[in-house]
């Protein structure tokens, strides 16, 4: 076990990986057909994979800086409560409104339990094990300047929307995007709220404070950050297979490899305002609930996709991602970034 350990230790990005994987990967295939199949027992095991990148970032996190518990426990405290409730509110309303479930106290308590999961995961920023504070630090203080934050915000707003503009201009189809349940009792506006306030949970603190927060920079300490991304966007996307492959979130194998497609230019940009903001996890954990929620609203058109590729070439050759500038590392971005 000891040789294990240290192996894991030295391999921390591989070890990361595999891990992530095999939590996520086996949670999802011993509960999805469950959770399917309206046997809400099933919800913490399916929310727990997909806080995996999150859940092991931290643990790695754990063991590289160990050492006691540290920071305030009173906010830390408030921190949970105040996630746990949010979350708890937030878990059941999609679970009713969106993915009509019958609100059962059973139901009900899936999600409370569930909603367990977040919360821990944000209280360990105030007080946790060192390794665990640090990492993530940003997600709670946040680095960079305001504008890359309003940016991330409305960013796929903008490619999506001018994407139908320009469609429309030149007399395009423009397919139209079916509205989630949630809109027939909340209107477009509060459908559109709950869906981002709600990917918040596991896109910010599960897969961000893992992918981005932990691979990434490690990834960068050894590669440009357009290598960097190139790896990173084959681990990420190959995570998600299991989930809409026969999973809780099917999709076709067209939509699967499409998907695959897409996630190429937004692993760059991703990348791209990380290091802006010197990598800053916030910046990211607000970017990727903003583009799935700009992303379930907006049609998608070959305008908007060829806007991205076209986004994501101009961030690579802007801030010249095919080199690594000396010193960057884990918490040093390349010199020069705002």
């Amino acid at each position: 076990m000891r040789t294990l350990l240290d192996a894991v230790h030295r391999h921390e990005t591989a070890a990361f990986v595999l891990l992530t994987y095999a939590c996520s990967w086996l949670l999802w295939k011993a509960f999805d057909r469950a959770y399917l199949n309206g046997q809400l027992f099933a919800l913490p095991f399916i929310v727990l994979g997909m806080y995996g990148p999150g859940l092991v970032s931290l643990w790695l996190s754990a063991r590289s800086e160990p050492g006691p518990r540290q920071g305030r426990r009173r906010v830390a405290t408030i921190a949970f409560l105040a996630t746990w409730l949010a979350a708890s509110l937030l878990i059941t309303l999609d679970q009713v409104l969106n993915e009509g479930r019958a609100p059962t106290a059973l139901a009900i308590a899936a999600c409370v339990v569930a909603a367990l999961i977040p919360a821990a995961v944000l209280s360990s920023a105030f007080r946790g094990a060192p390794g665990v504070r640090r990492h993530l630090a940003t997600l709670v203080r946040p680095r960079g300047a305001p504008p890359y934050y309003v940016l991330a915000a409305v960013l796929f707003v903008g490619i999506w929307g001018l994407g139908v503009l320009v469609s429309r201009a030149l007399g395009l189809p423009v397919s139209q995007r079916d509205l989630p349940a949630a809109a027939t009792s909340l209107g477009v506006a509060g459908a559109v709220a709950l869906t981002f306030f709600y990917t918040c949970l596991p896109n910010a603190l599960g897969e961000e404070v893992g992918w981005r927060g932990f691979a990434l920079p490690r990834l960068q300490a050894r590669l440009s950050p357009l290598a960097a991304s190139l790896v990173l966007w084959a681990c990420w996307a190959l995570w998600h297979g299991p989930a809409y492959l026969g999973g809780f979130a099917p999709q076709s194998l067209g939509d699967t490899l499409a998907e695959w497609v897409l996630v190429l230019p937004v692993t760059v940009i991703f990348t791209w305002l990380y290091n802006r903001t010197r990598a800053s996890l916030a910046a990211v954990a607000l970017l990727h609930p903003a583009m799935n929620t700009a992303t379930r609203f907006l049609p998608i058109t070959l305008a908007g996709i060829l806007l991205l590729f076209v986004l994501a070439m101009a961030c690579v050759i802007a801030d010249r991602m095919w080199d690594r500038p000396p010193g960057t590392g884990p918490c040093c971005p390349p010199p020069g970034l705002a």
